[in-house]
């Protein structure tokens, strides 16, 4: 027969047993758990039993309240965790400031939970002998991960790193994204970066696929971007959904032969039957490319080539996929013409238009006024800008007759317009001096004057001559020379 306290015993024995069958087997099997034990279920620290860990079944063990790296390996130690027949840990209610993960006493465990404390920092890796299959570091007010811990962990295939103030997020093993079940859990990380998020969503998380990373409560995972980078217009806060939004758009995103485009969400904007769109920002400033991307995402709105040798826009007018396009940054290129721009889409509706520092020649004013003259039918045509400062002009009359009052007539609209200079001459269009650039064609009425006052001299001349010789005929009675050396004439001899 058993005594009071072997049953005690067997009975504490039996319990633990089924617990740990509830808390390892009781989820979906296809969402594995991590062995999770309640606070009840920590040892209790006594005059004669001082260890802060203790064994839980037959693999288990729980350590809670501990406060220094020499109590958790005292712990660590007295429950025989890092031998063999030590699979799973659990530590709850623990201080520390930092946890080592290139610790030896994990090399044996399957489950390793740290919830519910105090260890702001992960560091060092997890080594490549590891058994880890499932990793609980939740509600521990992280906020500095190594970002390769994690990486040679082959058999892992479940995460939890929820509740904490991560702002990154570490890589994962690239053995067991690969398999069909890996699930992770990064709720409530209230400083997250959704560049971070949005990084690990493009590179292993496809909805449609089954061997891809599962991320659980989603709608509880959201994400903060920098107040300079214009997501959903002024919101901080994007929830999971949209940055899967922003993965789908990255498979997309323009690519090439030495180059590879980034595209991010722009902001929602709603249609008018209460359907809203993601709009999106396709930068491929800097990239080295000499002509405008093939293709680009559906609903485009906002193109940055800055940066490049591109010599044309044609794509602007002939490609569908640029249709949308309503802010373009193309400064510091290699643009020559704008006449391709006439007739487009773009013309129509744009709001930016930046084509600073390129190889412009001509500024056809027709173009750009069209769009200047849409926008003054609403009662302001400050919602568009251009830029065109550095491009040098060939200038000449038309330039500073036409060129020269539309830049200072429209320079809310042309915001460097004081910085577009002459290639052939040394000055800015908008001090063109017209009496020097334009020759003005004189027609024959000019002349008119000249050849009245020349005609009227010659006359008085020949009045003058003729009354000199009858005076001299009258006084002398001799003709003058010139008359007398003609030859006579018929009527002459009548007259004699």
């Amino acid at each position: 027969m058993l005594s009071r306290c072997d049953s005690t015993v067997l009975f504490t024995f039996i319990l633990s047993i089924i617990v740990f069958v509830i808390t390892s087997w009781g989820a979906d099997v296809d969402s594995p758990q991590c062995v999770f034990f309640s606070v009840e279920q920590c040892p209790n620290i006594t005059t004669t039993n001082v260890c802060r860990c203790h064994v839980v079944g037959v693999q288990s063990v729980i350590c809670c309240h501990i406060r220094s790296d020499f109590e958790l390996n005292e712990g660590l130690a007295c429950a025989a965790v890092g031998q063999p027949n030590v699979t799973a840990l659990h530590l709850r209610n623990v201080t520390l400031d930092k946890f080592d993960a290139n610790s030896d006493r994990w090399r044996h465990l399957v489950s390793l939970s740290v919830t519910d404390s105090h260890v702001p920092r992960l560091v060092n890796v997890f080594g490549s002998r590891f058994e880890l299959t499932c990793l609980n570091l939740s509600n521990n007010g992280l906020n500095e991960v190594d970002p390769r811990i994690l990486t040679l962990l082959p058999k892992l295939s479940r995460l939890d790193l929820s509740h904490n103030n991560l702002t990154s997020l570490p890589e994962l093993p690239e053995v067991s994204v690969h398999i069909s079940h890996f699930f992770i859990d990064i709720s409530d990380n209230p400083l997250l970066s959704c560049r971070s998020l949005s990084d690990m969503l493009s590179k292993y998380h496809d909805s449609k696929s089954e061997n891809s990373v599962h991320f659980l409560n989603q709608k509880s995972t959201f994400c903060v971007h920098p107040s300079s980078f214009h997501w959903f217009d002024s919101i901080e806060r994007v929830s999971f959904e949209k940055i899967t939004e922003k993965a789908k758009v990255d498979k997309v995103c323009p690519r090439g032969d030495g180059y590879n485009c980034s595209c991010d969400p722009y902001r929602l904007e709603g249609s008018a039957g209460g359907v809203y769109t993601i709009t999106i920002a396709v930068d491929c400033s800097s990239r080295n490319l000499t002509a405008l991307p093939k293709s680009l995402p559906p609903f485009t709105v906002h193109l940055n080539v800055s940066y490049n040798s591109i010599t044309q826009l044609d794509e602007i007018s002939i490609d569908e996929s640029y249709a949308d396009i309503r802010y373009l940054y193309a400064e510091y290129n290699q643009i020559k013409t704008l006449t391709v721009l006439e007739g487009s889409r773009f013309m129509d509706k744009f709001t930016h238009l930046g084509l600073k520092h390129n190889n412009i020649k001509t500024l056809p004013v027709y173009i750009l006024s069209h769009a200047v003259d849409r926008m003054s039918q609403y009662g302001d045509n400050s919602i568009i800008s251009i830029t065109l400062g550095k491009n040098r002009l060939h200038c000449d009359c038309t330039t500073s007759q036409v060129v020269k009052y539309w830049l200072i007539s429209n320079q809310k609209v042309v915001t460097d317009f004081d910085e577009v200079m002459c290639e052939n001459l040394d000055e800015k269009v908008i001090e063109l001096d017209q009496n020097k650039v334009c020759m003005v064609q004189k027609d024959w009425s000019y002349y008119i004057n000249y050849i009245i006052a020349l005609e009227i001299i010659l006359f008085i001349l020949l009045i003058s001559k003729v009354s000199y010789d009858y005076w001299v005929f009258k006084s002398a009675g001799y003709l003058p020379w010139p008359a007398s050396k003609m030859p006579k004439l018929p009527c002459d001899w009548v007259f004699e």
